[in-house]
């Protein structure tokens, strides 16, 4: 709707019909008495057009020397919204207080987007600038954008780069996390690659230095495997970065510890429900139940928005669930356990050594005080090489 268009709808705006001889003589009464008129219009020997309501009342006497007939068409607008609701005195404070109460509301931060990095990154970065004073609820003119991306910044290490915006009643921010970069030499200054680990070599692939191990050959944490010194036949000395891969057969061993006899939480089906809406902010409680003081329970804790017609309103809705469990002495049979020691197994091994292709292991289990233990040989194929920078005398 443009402006023109709400200025006429504030004024009232009267759709007539002018019929008889000569309507155009209308026009020139109009002009006359400084009567708007707009949207004319001549169809089928009538003049069709538009006014305020009191421009039509100036018009009916007008046209009496004309001899023209007006026809009321149609009436909008609020003049006669208004005397339609007259006798309901309510309405016009109501629409007063409303119109007051969007203006007084969009003077406050309604909800806070934050885009980027994971989930527990957000988080995070929603409570810290809540803690800096940005949250659902603020008011917009006491919060410096620029002092609150600095804060944020610096009390996050985690993040690179962060930008914030306010569309509205929303603020926007951006973030980015920050990737460390892996511990290595830079390229332009001289390295050996050296084993991390021992074994015995399998291929040697030096893209740059001087090998100086060969397939077969058994090394130990810290052997030389790949030089960037030597030596050429004037006896100069050469300084390389040296790089490549040097592949070698490892061994590992992860042993592995399940008790027979385990305390398990189960779950006994009493649950305590608390549930309360945040407004700018503000908790209010939905219903009285106060957190259980007798027994274990879990707690688990739901935050959802809530949107009218599409639209997120300051308004948050949190649920507190409170499950009453059980402690139970529970014995697992040697099965039992010994699954639950191969899923360990795994798990270890994908922390400890994420790199290592296993060739072929050798697990032994055996059970002794309660306990079973399962213990893996592991022989596996990786790079050892890890570069080691070499410093050089001023």
């Amino acid at each position: 709707m443009s402006l023109i268009a709400v200025v006429h709808w504030f004024r009232g705006c009267v759709a007539f019909e002018a019929a008889g001889k000569n309507p155009e003589k209308l026009l020139n009464s109009a002009v006359q008495r400084g009567i708007p008129l707009w949207q004319i219009e001549r169809r089928s020997g009538a003049l069709f057009a538009c006014t305020t309501p009191g421009g039509y009342h100036q018009l009916r006497f007008a046209v009496r020397k004309t001899g023209l007939r007006l026809r009321n068409k149609k009436r909008s607008g609020f003049p006669f919204l208004a005397h339609r609701f007259r006798r309901r005195w309510g309405v016009l404070p109501g629409l007063v207080l409303f119109f007051v109460l969007i203006r007084f509301l969009s003077m406050f931060i309604w909800n806070i987007n934050v885009t980027g990095g994971d989930e527990a990154m957000r988080r995070q970065v929603t409570r810290t600038a809540a803690s800096l004073g940005v949250a659902s609820g603020t008011w917009k003119n006491s919060v410096s954008l620029k002092q609150i991306r600095e804060d944020l910044l610096r009390e996050i290490p985690e993040l690179s780069w962060a930008s914030m915006n306010l569309t509205g009643c929303e603020l926007n921010i951006e973030l980015r996390e920050r990737s460390l970069p892996p511990q290595i030499v830079p390229t332009d200054r001289p390295c050996n690659l050296k084993a991390r680990i021992g074994g015995v070599v399998i291929r040697v692939d030096a893209r740059a230095g001087f090998a100086v191990v060969s397939p077969g050959d058994t090394v130990v944490p810290g052997d030389l495997l790949v030089s960037g010194v030597r030596q050429d036949a004037f006896g100069a000395t050469m300084l390389r970065h040296a790089q490549g891969e040097v592949i070698a057969a490892t061994t590992h061993r992860i042993t592995c510890e399940i008790p027979l006899t385990q305390k398990k939480q189960i779950p006994t089906g009493e649950t305590f429900v608390r549930r309360r809406l945040a407004v700018f902010g503000v908790e209010i409680p939905l219903n009285l139940t106060s957190p259980p003081q007798d027994g274990v329970f879990t707690r688990t804790f739901s935050e959802e928005p809530v949107e009218v017609l599409g639209v997120r309103v300051p308004v948050r809705r949190y649920t507190e669930t409170w499950s009453r469990v059980e402690e139970k002495t529970v014995t697992l049979t040697e099965q039992e356990a010994a699954d639950q020691a191969e899923r360990e197994l795994q798990n270890r091994l994908t922390e400890q050594f994420p790199l290592a292709r296993v060739v072929s292991s050798v697990k032994t289990r055996q059970i002794g005080d309660g306990v079973l233990t399962l213990t893996a040989v592991l022989q596996c194929e990786e790079n050892i090489a890890q570069e080691e920078q070499i410093y050089l005398e001023e």
